[in-house]
């Protein structure tokens, strides 16, 4: 047997402190077996972490700008959007993107920005995010936790082995711990049990460990780390042997050789390591990624919004100051919107509900209220470059990263009179939807060309001196602009 070929290798008089390596190490090969297994079968308490770990971006439309309803920060953007659509400066920011350990559904996200014309904007958005369907286990996923080699294992255990023999030997030169404290009966229970695992005594109630899941049997690490434990004293006093043999070359020869095979051994020990069967981290990172990509999610929220008026002190330049006085931050425009939306793969779609009013001056009246709808449906093309080594369908290549694509987008609004009447007989009062293509290349800039169909009421005043007189009459007007946006977005 291999194990007898490393007694001549140990100090004389103490080879029959000789571990039982065949039975050490088969337990920590069983343990590790137990352990990869429950990893496979999902029964670990951290195996379904990482299932929201990518999201690709579904962008805010021009015409669905100032809803954040329904719609996430993604943890790429850094939890803060830094722009504001029209404004001159300012950023909407997910706090709780920021804690890392933040698990919840519920994400707030606070809008704060500036205009040209004074007026300032503040706004909230509440969004819970569900995912739809089970995480899936390992197994399931495609990836296993048993499926390491053990070939390097067994070569460090094989190369510890003639360590731990050494170890083992100058543990049985260690004197017995005393029992007067419970710190000392700690340690003296360590020191029974190192002896019982080097093979120094015999001990049949220290045969078998603490009943649990996975551990039935003491492992070669169990050996190690009781053995090195017991042992740090003794290291520093080879330390400082063999510092005296440095200075001093009349020590003994054989005590300096034997001090310096002792520190070695115990300074091999302490860099074992228990085998680890996990498979590798971007094997284990991709199968999570595609599963997320695969994987439904929902997201309901609301939000509301308000931009104000500046405040303005001083003179009043008006001729008629006391009709037309200066602006003290009145409110002058506020919508309110809630919103769903659904993503599945390239699949993005998003409907809400939207109510606001808004004043071009603080002294006039809001006009009616008008409730209306929007919609938004987004699909990823695939994308601009693909990793030839990349079989998947996720946008994310293999480094993490997100690939340049392409997404074809139709998004809209529809705002409805809630009373018609002779001057204005029709529902709608005013829409706008936008059809484009967006070449997206990283997750901040992008090329947007499209077009876009806006509608909104226009008014013809009433006139009398016509025959017969021109009576007042509100109507749609439509305008078909083409558009080609280039941006730094979010």
């Amino acid at each position: 047997m291999v194990w007898a070929l490393w007694l001549g290798l140990l100090p004389s008089g103490v080879a029959s402190a000789t571990p039982d390596f065949d039975a050490l190490i088969q337990a920590s090969l069983d343990e590790q077996d137990c352990l990869c297994e429950g990893l496979d079968e999902g029964r670990a308490p951290d195996v379904q972490r990482g299932a929201r770990f990518v999201r690709v971006r579904e962008t805010t439309s021009p015409v669905d700008a100032q809803s954040a309803a329904g719609e996430l920060l993604s943890r790429a953007e850094v939890a803060l959007q830094a722009s504001v659509e029209d404004a001159k400066a300012g950023f909407t920011i997910a706090p709780f993107q920021f804690i890392e350990a933040y698990q919840g559904t519920i994400q707030p996200q606070l809008t704060f920005a500036a205009f040209e014309d004074g007026r300032t904007r503040l706004g909230l958005a509440i969004n819970g995010e569900f995912n739809r369907g089970t995480m899936k286990t390992p197994r399931e996923l495609g990836v296993s936790f048993c499926a390491a080699d053990l070939r390097p294992y067994l070569a460090r255990v094989q190369s510890l082995s003639p360590s731990l023999s050494r170890a083992c030997a100058a543990l049985d030169q260690t004197p017995e711990p005393l029992t007067d404290t419970p710190e000392n009966q700690h340690r003296h229970d360590i020191w029974r049990r190192a002896r019982h695992l080097c093979g120094i005594e015999v001990a049949p109630d220290l045969t078998a460990p603490p009943k649990s899941v996975c551990k039935t049997k003491w492992t070669f690490g169990d050996a190690v780390h009781r053995v090195t434990y017991l042992l740090k004293e003794q290291a520093a006093v080879w330390v400082a042997q063999i510092e005296l043999c440095r200075l001093d070359k009349k020590q003994p020869q054989q005590e300096c050789a034997e001090a310096r095979t002792l520190k070695s051994a115990f300074d091999e020990l302490t860099t074992y390591r228990e085998p680890t069967f996990m498979p590798p981290p971007e094997e284990l990172a991709r199968v999570i990624r595609d599963f997320s990509w695969k994987r439904s999610r929902v997201v309901f929220g609301v939000d509301g919004r308000m931009d104000l008026f500046p405040w303005k002190e001083g003179f009043n330049p008006s001729p008629n100051p006391e009709e037309n006085p200066l602006p003290k931050s009145q409110v002058a425009s506020w919508q309110a919107n809630a919103a769903g939306s659904w993503g599945q793969g390239p699949t993005f779609l998003k409907l809400g509900l939207r109510l606001g009013q808004e004043r071009s001056e603080p002294t006039d009246d809001f006009p009616t209220l008008c409730p209306g709808v929007t919609f938004k449906a987004t699909y990823i093309l695939g994308a601009l470059v693909r990793d030839s080594t990349d079989t998947t369908e996720s946008l994310v290549g293999n480094d993490g990263k997100l690939r340049p694509h392409v997404l074809l987008g139709l998004d809209g609004a529809v705002s409805f009179i809630t009373k018609r009447t002779a001057v204005h007989p029709y529902l709608v009062d005013n829409a706008n939807a936008a059809l484009w293509l967006e070449f997206r290349f990283t997750e901040k800039l992008a090329v947007r060309t499209g077009f876009q169909l806006d509608a909104k009421t226009v008014t013809r005043a009433e006139d009398t001196t016509t025959t017969p007189p021109t009576p007042e009459l509100s109507k749609l007007q439509y305008s078909v602009p083409a558009f080609v946006l280039t941006a730094l977005q979010f």
